[in-house]
């Protein structure tokens, strides 16, 4: 009797890795034969599995699978609720398998399935004492992204784990870091937790300390230079750091959703600066005695569930959001979604009804639903709202 041939769940990986570099194209059906073939492997560890979501996430969004994305990531994303069945039996993990495998969700835009986010959440909180700086940023960056808030208990030992090891992040960690507190504090206060844990004593403690300024004034980054600024806004309410100014450029959708307003008879101006934050926002629209801002969301501002079909803000956006509101506490503010728009386009009825909406509404920030409501941003929601 021919004896079966073990299949080389390590040729499996190095591919994935990409080891052997990109130089040659790989087709999303290959990636999707390695996934079948990997995840139906019983001796496959926590830390393969990690290696299999992150890596073949980035070699998707770094072209190794074709110049466009999409067919590669909707692979993965097929392969996700497996790959959580063998993610849920593995036992040996650590705080980089953890934050790899959050950290691969964020990249895909994917809010893991829940029973995941529950599993991971409670790992993170018996491995984090152990966590060190990249797992630490890893993990903030993920959750944040995500939208997931941890419990206050996985928060303070996060907050302790932060402390201990704060010599230990590199400069650019750091501008990654302080950002993703401030999202997580943000967060907090969108999901209205009450007896809620603070990060704001912690960044104090971070930005006072001399060392941690020497580290951030070395990077010139303007991207850092704005997530350092915005974060400082959110806990002191001023930032002695200049967020660096946005170029004032304007989009098909923007100029499209502009044109659209405009048709249901309201006066639109392109391109709006604030002071606070230093931002441009995309519209300005003006109908009857209101005037409101307008946020043309393409794809990058959500989140897809994993167990459903609804789409949620991003951290990034949530916080984007509650700044822009913070610094116009008078002006509303309305997100629309790309998918929003465009199946709307020459639907009268629906954007006179929006604007009507936005101009009788309260003072606030919204969401725009397909079904034409306004979902309120940053008022409590939580879980968090799914706007389609």
């Amino acid at each position: 009797m021919q004896k079966k041939r073990q299949i080389d769940k390590g040729d499996i990986i190095t591919d994935l890795l990409g080891s052997k570099g990109y130089a040659e194209v790989n087709s999303p059906d290959s990636l999707a034969a390695n996934l079948d073939v990997l995840l139906r492997i019983p001796t496959l560890t926590a830390k393969e599995l990690a290696i299999a979501l992150y890596h073949s996430t980035k070699g998707a969004l770094n072209g190794r699978y074709g110049e466009n994305q999409k067919p590669a990531l909707d692979v993965i994303k097929s392969h996700v609720q497996t790959w959580t069945d063998c993610a849920l039996r593995k036992k040996e993990y650590t705080g980089y398998t953890i934050a790899h495998m959050l950290d691969g969700f964020a990249h895909l835009n994917l809010r893991p399935p829940e029973r995941f986010v529950s599993f991971a959440l409670e790992k993170a909180k018996n491995l984090i004492s152990g966590f060190n700086a990249d797992d630490i940023v890893f993990f903030s960056h993920a959750v944040a992204h995500l939208g997931i808030l941890p419990d206050k208990k996985l928060l303070i030992a996060m907050g302790d784990r932060i402390r201990s090891s704060r010599s230990s992040f590199s400069p650019h960690q750091l501008h990654s870091l302080m950002r993703s507190l401030a999202v997580l504090d943000c967060l907090s206060v969108h999901h209205h937790v009450s007896k809620r844990y603070s990060f704001g004593s912690l960044f104090s403690e971070l930005l006072n300390d001399g060392s941690i300024r020497a580290k951030i004034a070395s990077v010139t980054d303007a991207d850092c230079k704005a997530m350092l600024s915005d974060a400082i806004l959110w806990f002191k309410g001023s930032t002695p750091y200049a967020r660096p100014s946005e170029s004032d450029t304007s989009s098909l959708f923007e100029s499209d959703m502009a044109d659209e307003l405009r048709e249901s008879g309201a006066r639109v101006n392109n391109g709006v600066s604030i002071q606070t934050p230093n931002h441009i926002v995309d519209l300005s629209a003006t109908f009857g005695q209101a005037t409101f801002f307008v946020e043309c969301d393409g794809p990058t501002h959500f989140v897809h569930g994993a167990d459903d079909h609804k789409v949620y803000l991003n951290g990034s956006t949530i916080f984007q959001t509650a700044l822009i509101r913070k610094g116009n506490p008078d002006k509303s503010l309305v997100r629309i979604p790309i998918d929003v728009c465009y199946p709307k386009r020459g639907d009268r009825d629906f954007w006179d009804s929006f604007l009507l909406a936005a101009s009788e509404a309260q003072v606030g920030a919204y969401c725009l639903s397909p079904n034409g409501k306004l979902l309120p941003v940053c008022d409590g929601y939580a879980p968090p709202a799914g706007y389609a």
